[in-house]
């Protein structure tokens, strides 16, 4: 059996197993093959040389940290708004489809078109009763803590991106300081 890089697929081809293989392929040996899976095992990325021959890459370690930490930092981030907003005793939904009605709470209470016995469903699906006043209040309430929230996640981020090697990016808490 014959093995063969694509450089265009970045992928392996074995003449046993595939009828086509693309014009670009180059034929490596069992040896090389070999070698390359096993340092894509341990993490690195094959990818096409400047030959277009594959070569195992591994990655800058301060880039996987970066790239990791940014990812705890977003899980974080989307927990909490998951989780919701504590109001009045109830937790309020804050994911993207609840702000949009949230906002248009909002303009009907602004507009003066708040239905009478107007009530919000919380998160545990009981309802809420609200006036004008405190549907504008929960609907301000929200937004500044959505916000509170994005910028602690930029601020994560840009701290991340910022730091100068690897001990300061492992030294960035992502599950401190976010608005309670």
């Amino acid at each position: 059996m014959t093995i063969f890089y694509s450089p265009s697929a970045r992928g392996f081809y074995a003449s046993a197993l595939h009828a086509e293989i693309p014009v670009d392929a180059v034929e490596i040996t069992a040896e090389e093959y070999a070698a390359l899976l096993a340092a894509q095992s341990e993490g690195a990325v094959i990818q096409p040389g400047e030959d277009g021959r594959p070569v195992a890459v591994r990655p800058d370690p301060l880039e996987v940290a970066r790239a990791t930490a940014k990812a705890a930092a977003k899980a974080q981030f989307d927990a909490r708004i998951a989780a919701g907003m504590p109001w009045q005793g109830k937790v309020l939904q804050i994911d993207d489809a609840s702000q949009e009605r949230i906002l248009a709470g909002k303009a009907m209470a602004d507009a003066g078109t708040l239905p009478a016995g107007f009530a919000w469903r919380m998160a545990d699906n009981t309802p809420l009763p609200l006036d004008a006043a405190g549907m504008q209040a929960m609907a301000e309430a929200a937004g500044t803590y959505v916000y509170a929230l994005r910028a602690h996640y930029w601020s994560l981020v840009d701290a991340i991106a910022a730091a100068p090697d690897l001990a300061a990016v492992q030294a960035i808490d992502v599950t401190a300081g976010w608005p309670e």
